[in-house]
């Protein structure tokens, strides 16, 4: 084992969880080479998309140039990560940190990609949740557990819970090495705890590919309870009313004048910072929270259209989702909407949007119909 994995096949080695963290890298492949001012809200949407990662930027050759979490750009990443580079970049590789320059995250996973062309992509993981699943483990058995990716730094609980032995009865150290991943875990333990310790080692640590996955979706819990997903921030953003709708006029060229106007959902959080569309309704599509912003917006319009004054037959245009389509309760809540500003006689337009698939399928075609 050495301190990189190379290419994409170190990277599927490392099973669903560990793939994910080699997918975001690439996809933050097409902005290589961009300025960091024209790419700063792609690296917001993919922050949005890939939530576990507490930071991700590009680099070229061993240097920071762009990231969603330092302030100065042309950073070396060797002073960020505070640990010397390898004369010679790997392709692909991962390691362990104890600290993080001008960050409050520590420990920190790293994962970096530096081709040839000198273009890269890196991704910062709070590896916090390590050593909360160590503590325990540690608590639970009466012996320290530490583990080091790559050349990186050791990632070891916040406290000893190894009770102090006489010089005689000394503690022993077991180290447990990946063929597959750039780890290595070691176990300190009492000498009348041996046994106990080899058959944890056995049953519990190996294989490690069931360990891994594990520490990721620890680490999705752990960032769950530790901040404010997209998801919880959109049904605040509902709850305290920080998203309003934007019409834009429909000029009907026979008529020479407004004869429609197509509903536009735009939100602004409470601080004044504006979240564009595109990022926003990605995330609520990949949080399962499409539909319940689809009738908020339903909601603020029917509530607009009360104080209006408008001839029959205005174009009234709405952009509902596939997802909202899918669902049971669509034909109830179009039907709804229709009803609540019935008296107006609008002509309402429901506009699918592009961003994903419908499903073929009878009931799909009668809700259509």
């Amino acid at each position: 084992m050495g301190s990189a994995i190379h290419g994409n096949a170190g990277a599927r080695s490392g099973g669903k969880h560990y793939h994910r963290a080699w997918s975001l890298l690439e996809a933050l492949q097409p902005l290589q080479g961009k300025l960091c001012e024209d790419i700063r809200d792609d690296l917001q949407r993919l922050s949005a998309q890939f939530a576990y990662f507490r930071s991700i930027g590009l680099t070229y050759d061993k240097s920071i140039y762009c990231s969603s979490l330092f302030a100065h750009n042309a950073l070396e990443i060797s002073d960020v990560i505070m640990m010397p580079l390898p004369e010679k970049l790997p392709p692909a590789w991962s390691l362990s940190a104890d600290q993080i320059k001008d960050a409050d995250i520590s420990p920190t996973l790293i994962f970096i990609r530096t081709p040839d062309d000198g273009w890269g992509a890196f991704g910062l993981v709070d590896a916090q949740y390590l050593v909360t699943l160590m503590n325990a483990v540690n608590k639970l058995r009466g012996f320290q557990l530490n583990i080091r990716v790559g050349d990186g730094d050791l990632i070891h609980p916040s406290a000893t819970t190894v009770p102090h032995q006489p010089e005689w009865l000394s503690g022993v150290e077991y180290h447990i090495t990946s063929e597959r991943f750039p780890i290595v875990v070691s176990i300190t333990a009492p000498a009348a705890e041996m046994g106990k310790a080899w058959q944890f080692a056995f049953l519990t640590l190996l294989p490690l590919t069931l360990v891994l996955s594990a520490l990721f979706i620890l680490a999705a819990l752990y960032w769950q309870k530790r901040k404010l997903s997209f998801q919880d921030e959109l049904r605040r953003g509902i709850t305290d009313n920080e998203f309003s709708v934007y019409y834009q006029p429909v000029y009907g060229t026979e008529a020479q004048r407004c004869t429609g106007a197509e509903a536009l959902l735009r939100w602004r959080r409470a601080d004044g910072q504006w979240i564009r569309p595109d990022v926003f309704i990605a995330a609520a599509e990949a949080e399962n929270m499409i539909i319940p912003l689809t009738r908020h917006l339903l909601k603020l319009v029917e509530e607009d259209v009360t104080s209006w004054h408008i001839e029959p037959n205005f174009h009234l245009g709405l952009n509902v989702s596939a997802e909202h389509l899918q669902d049971s309760e669509f034909i109830a809540d179009i039907r709804q909407f229709a009803a609540n500003v019935a008296a107006h006689r609008s002509l309402i337009t429901l506009e699918l949007t592009e961003r994903s698939l419908i499903s073929e399928g009878p009931e799909v075609a009668q809700r259509l119909q």
